[in-house]
């Protein structure tokens, strides 16, 4: 019995500091940048292209879904007959323009 009892307490220890550890790193925020880029930018539609850069790179495509939860679907064309879906972290991103319409 005093076995169980030291496991369980092990176990509620543990779950303790993985779920702080997850709430840590899922509370991440925006930099004064960071949130000025946002605040800047235009507001994302869906249908149309933008170009979303961070500080390690940049992606450009069209908006699938509207922005929630500080994410958004974009899909990005590779080639003619190739495309790509990301989810960008709003929350990294440091400058957001939109594209001009293709004809």
């Amino acid at each position: 019995m005093k076995y169980l009892i030291g496991f369980c307490a092990c176990l509620l220890v543990g779950a303790s500091l993985c779920a702080a550890v997850f709430a840590q790193s899922n509370s991440r925020t925006t930099t004064p940048k960071q949130s000025a880029a946002i605040a800047q930018s235009p507001p994302l539609e869906v249908g149309k292209s933008y170009t979303f850069s961070w500080t390690q790179g940049s992606v450009h495509g069209s908006v699938v879904e509207v922005p929630r939860g500080g994410w958004v679907k974009i899909k990005e064309k590779v080639t003619e007959n190739v495309q790509r879906v990301h989810w960008v972290n709003l929350g990294l991103v440091i400058f957001i323009a939109e594209l001009p319409t293709q004809m």
